[in-house]
Order: C-alpha cells, then sequence, then structure tokens
C-alpha cells in the first residue's frame, strides 16, 4: 500500500510541475467557443484517453444513467487506479469525484462534453487545490462495444399491502457487449442473461412478467450494469441488484463484479488466473492491505483469520476484492507487484500485469 500511495504522491508532484496556469486562465481555455449544447445520451458507456497537464496520460471507463456518472481511471504505466462518482449538471456541466483505494476523494474532474467524443475541463488537486486542464478522447477500436437498453414492466393494479399505493415494477438496464466475432459476442452476453435470471426463468420477458403476478406485497427491482474496465483482452462489468420488497422489511442490494475474456467469451475465474493452492497466501496480503487501508479497529475478524471471497474485478494496475465487513462492504485493492508469485503463468492475468 505503500508503493501505492508513494506513486499517488508522484502523480501529484509531476502535475504541479506539469503547469503553472492560473485556474482562471485554464478556466478560458477549455470553455468551447462554440456554446451549442451537445445531446448526451441518457445512458450510456465510454472509453475515454487523453491527459491531464501536458504530459499526464490516462485512461478512463466512464458510464451514465441519467443524471448519475459512475466507473474508474487509472494513469497510463502505473500501478494506481481511482473510481469515479459523479453526475451531469445544468447546461450538460459534469462533476466527477476521484477516489483513491483508501476510500479518499483526491481529485475533482469538472467540465462537459464539448462534442459527442470530447471530454475535456479542469482537474483539482483536492488536497492542494492546484487545477490542470484535461481533454479526454473517446476511443473505439480495439475494444468490446457497449450498448444499453432499457426494459421495465410495471403492475399498479393489482391488489398488494401498500398504504402508498405505489406500482410494483422491475426495471433492467441492459447492457450488451458486442465484438467482431459474433460467437463470442453471444457468449457474453447469454452469460449476462443467466447472471440475471439464474436458475428459476428462462428469458429476461418471462422475469418481467413476473411482476404482473398478484402478490401481497409491494415490489421494487432495479437491475443495472455499470463498466469497471474494458480493455483489449478483457472487459470488467459490475452487476447491481436492488430490490425494494414489502415483504421482506427491508431492502436488499447487491453487487458483484462478472470479468469476461474477449478472446473467447469465457467468464473469468479466479481460480483460472492464480497457481494452485494460492488461498492461504493471497489472504495473507490481502489482510496486510486491508489493514494498512483501514486500520484495525471495528472489524469482526480476529488477526490471521482474513478471508476473501471470489468476488474480484481485474484491472490494469492490480486486483479488487469487495469484503463484507460487519460494517459495510469495502474494497481491497491488491497490486500486480504484490502477487507476482502468485500468478499463473499460462493466465491472461500475466499478460495484463506485464502491460
Amino acid at each position: 500500500m505503500k508503493t501505492i500511495l508513494n506513486i499517488g504522491l508522484t502523480l501529484c508532484l509531476i502535475l504541479t510541475a506539469c503547469s503553472s496556469k492560473s485556474k482562471e486562465n485554464v478556466e478560458s481555455e477549455t470553455t468551447p467557443a462554440n456554446t451549442t449544447e451537445i445531446q448526451i445520451p441518457t445512458s450510456f458507456y465510454k472509453k475515454l484517453r487523453g491527459t491531464i497537464g501536458d504530459n499526464i496520460k490516462l485512461s478512463m471507463d466512464l458510464t451514465r444513467r441519467d443524471s448519475t456518472l459512475s466507473g474508474g481511471y487509472n494513469p497510463e504505466n502505473d500501478v494506481i487506479s481511482f473510481n469515479l462518482t459523479g453526475q451531469f449538471l445544468q447546461s450538460n456541466q459534469i462533476e466527477l469525484r476521484e477516489i483513491n483505494d483508501k476510500n479518499e476523494e483526491t481529485g475533482l474532474f469538472t467540465g462537459k462534453f464539448t462534442s459527442s467524443e470530447i471530454f475535456e475541463g479542469t482537474w483539482t488537486n483536492l488536497k492542494t487545490k492546484q487545477t490542470f486542464p484535461f481533454k479526454l478522447t473517446e476511443e473505439k477500436n480495439g475494444i468490446a462495444n457497449v450498448t444499453y437498453e432499457h426494459l421495465r414492466n410495471e403492475n399498479c393494479n393489482a391488489k398488494k399491502k401498500d398504504s402508498n399505493k405505489r406500482c410494483s415494477y422491475i426495471d433492467i438496464n441492459m447492457i450488451k457487449v458486442s465484438l467482431p466475432n459474433v460467437k463470442i459476442s453471444e457468449q457474453i452476453n447469454n452469460s449476462i442473461i443467466k447472471r440475471i435470471l439464474g436458475d428459476e426463468y428462462n428469458t429476461i420477458k418471462e422475469y418481467l412478467n413476473t411482476v404482473n403476478v398478484d402478490e401481497e406485497y409491494h415490489r421494487e427491482v432495479d437491475i443495472d450494469f455499470i463498466v469497471e474496465i474494458n480493455e483489449k483482452d478483457f472487459i470488467c462489468l459490475n452487476y447491481r441488484d436492488n430490490m425494494n420488497d414489502e415483504g421482506s422489511n427491508r431492502p436488499m442490494n447487491s453487487s458483484s463484479y462478472i470479468n469476461f475474456d474477449l478472446n473467447n467469451g469465457s467468464e473469468i475465474k479466479l481460480d483460472q488466473l492464480l497457481i494452485p493452492n494460492y488461498s492461504d497466501k493471497l489472504n495473507q496480503i490481502a489482510e496486510k492491505m486491508f489493514y494498512e487501508a483501514y486500520g484495525k479497529e471495528g472489524f469482526d475478524f480476529q488477526p490471521g483469520e482474513f478471508k476473501l471471497n471470489d468476488d474480484f474485478a481485474i484491472k490494469k494496475g492490480g486486483l479488487i476484492f469487495m469484503f463484507d465487513s460487519n460494517l459495510a462492504p469495502v474494497p481491497i485493492y491488491i497490486p500486480y507487484n504484490e502477487i507476482k508469485d502468485l500468478i499463473n503463468a499460462e493466465s491472461l492475468l500475466l499478460k495484463i500485469a506485464q502491460k
């Protein structure tokens, strides 16, 4: 973790050196002369590449859902990664907050799409308050094409125990992955559908129609997919399933990662990436990372008993696991250099880790 912090500090120092312009000058330079509003879809995924300042190159994965934005980015040739969360404001202005591996807000992107493919504005270091211009351009070649379809069915007429007379509904932001190889695309998309349906339903239509059942209690289901990262050889999705069922007396929210090998369409499992009998060593490394990020107080496990689950995301600089603590799910970031002895030499992960 110290390595990550040192890299983050190095990034800040480089950014400090890359520009001495004032905030006012930066804003005037990045404000487009043409003030015509760009029409941006309310749901999209974009892969963006560009620079902060004069020479800090980065790649960003950005997903929009209505006014909400989420995703992540990493400076190229660095192991450090940042999560992003933000929103569309008035006049298509965008605010994106940068969050590091310790859940700290470290930076802020403010700007807008000056064309359908260009996002530009100002990046602010939230610790030093220094600002630098950024410009990112959408990349479409060499990665999976990602589109969304909004699917919804609701029932406002059934007799339910709901004093507010709300409509029960199922709402799905269905993702579709497209590649030049049609069979690989179909395999990935069928796996995505299977994640939604489980073993209980055969088709999305059948699942949506369950809302028409005259149920006793009111039910709301929201399903969404966020692209965590989309690269030449793999794509990682965050699957979110949120259900509010009055019969259960509390909301049920789940979030999990799905990683796909774009060379063959198969879902990537942790056992395929690491050497046999990796668990004990990986758990020891993860425990060290966890303590360095969050401390030792307030968690319900004893030293030496820390165990990861198999819910992980592949990133360019390392793996991210979601650990279900007694407080709330928290991310654990493990750089590849920490687990280099555990990576299977014949797996896709070695190729990713060496880039």
